[in-house]
């Protein structure tokens, strides 16, 4: 019994200073994620990285310069369908909004192939009413895998 009692101690002293010493992974970001809060009816709140004017002005340069003018073409460029994802991937893209001057777009990736990440949804804002679409505004959020950070879409990044 006494054998037992001090090997099941020895076996927890181990187990515990080799966690405490195992490295954590970083992940290591250009810059912090604007996030918006929005209330739905249901009164959840979301949360959404928001990308920053720059990286949109780049994305709209490029616009430019290979001369997209269909907003599905706008989306497919910049988040495309992966075709070489395994096992339950799906793809889903959807108008949210679309009138004359604009469109929201909604496209929601699952079972991506990453080790924390379960899924990804975009939200894209398009302002079509000049000869070149311009991006107004992308926002992004996340589920983790499970026991790799939040299972409801938020902006926090998966561990």
């Amino acid at each position: 019994m006494k054998k037992t009692i001090l090997l099941s101690a020895l076996l927890t002293l181990t187990l515990v200073s080799c966690k405490e010493n195992t490295p954590k992974a970083t992940v290591e970001t250009e810059e912090q994620p604007t996030i918006e809060k929005t209330n739905s009816e249901s009164s959840e709140v979301e949360e959404y990285k928001i990308y920053t004017q720059d990286k949109i002005d780049e994305m709209n340069k490029i616009i430019g310069e290979e001369k997209i003018t269909d907003h599905n073409a706008i989306f497919e460029r910049f988040f495309p369908k992966d075709n070489e994802a395994e096992g339950n991937y799906s793809y889903q893209k959807r108008i949210v909004i679309e009138d004359n001057k604009h469109i929201v777009m909604e496209i929601i990736e699952d079972g991506v192939m990453d080790d924390s990440i379960q899924a990804i949804r975009t939200f894209m804002s398009i302002d079509k009413s000049k000869a070149t679409p311009v991006i107004t505004e992308v926002k992004q959020s996340f589920k983790c895998k499970l026991n790799r950070g939040q299972q409801e879409w938020s902006a926090a990044f998966c561990m």
